[in-house]
């Protein structure tokens, strides 16, 4: 479909890299629905990104640059949400895995239904304070900061938890390492809040 984030001629549904000296840009992903958070890890050639599926489907995408190929995570042929108006136009396939199933790339984790995914944070094992790659996201429907323990080659989840906040929408989150703490920026407060994990 032209315009679709399925067209590689369209700029819709992409993340891009972009030489800002030059303006020169390169693909980096497809199939996205809609982009929120985005994390580069120099050190692993890692770019992460969590996206608004529709209703339900929510998710967080791992592309290590280093593979030398460009994923795509299918939307808008494959979801594991549906439509706001109750339809669902996607594929689904025979497995749990849809994606795979139909020639895309899965998410690395998903969400249904939908927490109304944000900001994420990623700290390798060597700078986390929980010792293991760690990954964080907020989120604007569950009022939650979401995290994840994964193990050393970033394929699977060894330990997971939330913290609720309330009746909040976490728009915004960043990690200070020097005095290990997050600063949340809640827009129904609205107000500016501090997070520090205890062992």
């Amino acid at each position: 479909m032209p315009g679709s984030p399925q067209d590689k001629n369209s700029l819709l549904g992409k993340i891009f890299s972009i030489d800002v000296n030059t303006k020169d840009y390169e693909l980096v992903s497809m199939g996205h629905r809609n982009p929120q958070g985005l994390v580069y890890n120099k050190d692993l050639d890692l770019v992460i990104n969590s996206e608004h599926g529709p209703k339900g489907g929510d998710e967080i995408n791992l592309n290590f640059l280093n593979e030398n190929k460009i994923p795509n995570y299918g939307f808008d042929t494959v979801s594991y949400g549906i439509e706001y108006n109750g339809t669902d136009p996607f594929k689904r396939g025979k497995t749990k895995k849809p994606h795979i199933e139909f020639g895309f790339d899965e998410p690395f984790i998903y969400y249904v239904p939908s927490i109304g995914i944000s900001e994420i944070v990623f700290l390798n094992k060597e700078k986390s304070f929980l010792k293991k790659n760690s990954l964080f996201a907020s989120s604007l429907r569950a009022g939650s900061i979401y995290f994840y323990e994964l193990n050393d080659q970033l394929n699977k989840i060894e330990k997971e938890g939330r913290i609720y906040l309330g009746n909040e929408r976490v728009r915004d989150f960043k990690y200070d390492a020097e005095n290990e703490v997050f600063f949340i920026i809640d827009e129904i407060t609205p107000s500016i809040g501090i997070l520090k994990f205890k062992d």
